[in-house]
């Protein structure tokens, strides 16, 4: 299936130097690639994982996805998202654990 994207000129550039990088034969490759990660981060998300990265010096950072927040509330209680992936909303409420 064919499907067309608009990308601002930055954003093709950096799916530009992905699909270098990863050795794809095409763009639409390294979208795949991206959606199969984001299903993975969707999926540990709903279950409350935490992503965490081990640095070089042997630190650990807890990954935050601020755009994937809504995940973790209530669905009446859907927080907003701007466009820098600030969550804009004012008291959202977490979902209660079973």
């Amino acid at each position: 299936m064919r499907i067309q994207f608009e990308f601002s000129d930055d954003a093709v550039k950096e799916l530009d130097a992905l699909k270098s990088k990863l050795n794809a034969k095409h763009r639409g490759v390294v979208i795949n690639h991206a959606v199969g990660v984001l299903k993975w981060l969707v999926k540990e998300q709903r279950v409350k994982s935490k992503i965490v990265v081990k640095r070089k010096d042997g630190s650990n950072a807890e990954v935050i996805f601020p755009e994937l927040e809504n995940l973790l509330f209530d669905d009446e209680e859907k927080v907003e998202i701007d466009e820098h992936g600030n969550i804009v909303s004012k008291q959202p409420r977490r979902r209660s654990v079973p």
